[in-house]
Formats: structure tokens, C-alpha cells, sequence
């Protein structure tokens, strides 16, 4: 099994979220961008409703980002906890 170094590039993808009336650019693996994709469906919304409600409810001082990322495995660790419980 190959096993990345540090100097492997990592596969992030850059794309432009808006939050409020601000744009800004984050950087997640593909992996986590279809994870907040399929956040937004649930949830009846964008990506940037998503973005701004993370942005809102940020608490600790960190990057946007790093919250972002929190967020999607947050999320996705309550639904399955609900699962199990049902």
C-alpha cells in the first residue's frame, strides 16, 4: 500500500463561496465539497446559505475554513447518530 509523503500535493479544490455580501475562496478535498453539497440539498438550500451559517455561529477564534470542515463532520455525525437511534 502506497502511503502519501508530505511532499505529495494534496488534491484540494479552491472554489468561491459568498457569505452575506462577501465572497471568499475556500479549499476543501473533493470529498468534503460533495459532503456539504449533499448538506445543502437536505437542507433546502446553497452552499452559501451553508458557508453563512457557519460563519454566524462561529465561536472560536480559526480560520473559515477549519469551521467549515467541523461543520460537515459534525453534521454528518448527528445524522448517523439519528439513524442508529431510530
Amino acid at each position: 500500500m502506497h502511503k502519501p509523503s508530505s511532499s505529495t500535493p494534496t488534491s484540494l479544490i479552491t472554489r468561491n463561496v459568498r457569505i452575506g455580501p462577501k465572497r471568499t475562496s475556500v479549499r476543501l478535498e473533493p470529498e468534503l465539497w460533495r459532503a456539504l453539497e449533499d448538506i445543502a440539498q437536505r437542507e433546502n438550500c446553497d452552499i452559501n446559505e451553508i458557508c453563512k451559517r457557519v460563519s454566524d455561529n462561529r465561536t472560536e477564534k480559526g480560520g473559515f475554513t477549519s469551521a467549515l470542515r467541523v461543520h460537515i463532520v459534525n453534521y454528518w455525525s448527528h445524522a448517523a447518530m439519528k439513524s442508529l437511534a431510530a
